[in-house]
């Protein structure tokens, strides 16, 4: 790894954090090109970082996710993979969830965390994993069960 090829900031702009497979996110650029698309671009931060993240970034067939903040501090944090999940904490301390897992729902988060997060406006849901995620997973990542049982 190398520290920090994945962050990218520009004053006025937006700041993001990718994570992922690392190396086409150095080769691609994929932050300051985030950048870029919307100071030079006229994209919104939305459109870019989907943008990098579904069409680029996928296209190299790699899980990939961002995390961004626009030149307010609203934060956006696209991701194409089930390895990542969204979640926030803005600058007044409040944590905003973005995402849940199937058949979870926001009052089995709030008894878990012990009191009430905010929610995001576009509170999505976690897609379960295909066949082959789940075969990949089973036989090659986790083969002796270590994580997965």
């Amino acid at each position: 790894p190398i520290i920090g090829a994945g962050t990218y900031a520009r004053d006025g702009v937006c700041a993001v954090s990718c994570t992922g497979q690392g190396e086409i996110f150095i080769r691609r650029v994929a932050a300051y090109d985030v950048a870029a698309r919307i100071h030079y671009g006229g994209q919104t931060l939305e459109d870019a970082a989907n943008t990098l993240v579904f069409d680029t970034l996928a296209s190299h067939g790699i899980g990939a996710g961002m995390v961004t903040l626009g030149a307010t501090g609203n934060p956006f944090a696209p991701y194409n993979t089930l390895g990542m999940y969204r979640g926030w904490i803005t600058t007044d301390g409040e944590m905003t969830v973005a995402t849940l897992h199937p058949g979870v729902t926001m009052d089995d988060v709030r008894s878990n965390m012990g009191w009430n997060p905010k929610v995001s406006p576009d509170l999505g849901e976690t897609p379960p994993p295909t066949r082959e995620e789940l075969r990949l997973i089973r036989e090659e990542l986790d083969p002796s069960g270590v994580y997965t049982k």
